[in-house]
Order: structure tokens, then C-alpha cells, then sequence
């Protein structure tokens, strides 16, 4: 789940496994997983992040993403060049 932690030095986005509830604290620890019919078209039902080996369960969720080329696909669809992070 992504979501946004409190804390009295400010707030900080993070990526919480959706299988342990830990922070996913490097990307190429994660996946981005799926229950997906591919004849289906639309928003992805049921996306999970999770991280990889550890809380991987891709038998009941056969597709799936690695968490750097979902988040590097993200910034791209919003337009968000990889320099403005420098």
C-alpha cells in the first residue's frame, strides 16, 4: 500500500508490504503483484505491493511487476523526469 507516515520531523510516502505491513524500504526489494484477467481491459483490481522472495504468494497472483519498473513507469506517465530528482 502506499501511504503517508506522521511523524514529529514531517511526513514521509512510503510503500507498506501488502503481505508483512513493513516498509518496502528498497525498490529492488519489491514487486508490484496482480489477479488479473489479461482479456480485461481498465484500472487493475487487487494490485498488491509486496516484497520480493519473502512475502512473494505469485501463485494466487500470477502477474506482476518489479516495483523499479512500476515506479519508473509511473513517474514517466505523470511526466516526472528522473534529473528533477538531483
Amino acid at each position: 500500500m502506499i501511504t503517508l507516515i506522521h511523524v514529529k520531523a514531517g511526513n514521509y510516502p512510503r510503500i507498506l508490504c501488502d503481505s508483512c505491513g513493513r516498509p518496502i524500504e528498497d525498490a529492488s526489494e519489491g514487486y508490484v503483484v496482480w489477479d488479473w484477467d489479461l482479456d480485461g481491459v481498465g484500472p487493475v483490481p487487487n494490485l498488491k505491493f509486496i516484497h520480493k522472495i519473502v512475502c512473494d504468494s505469485r501463485p494466487r497472483q500470477p502477474m506482476s511487476m518489479s516495483l523499479e519498473k512500476y515506479l519508473r513507469d509511473l513517474l514517466s506517465n505523470v511526466k516526472y523526469k528522473a534529473d528533477k530528482f538531483a
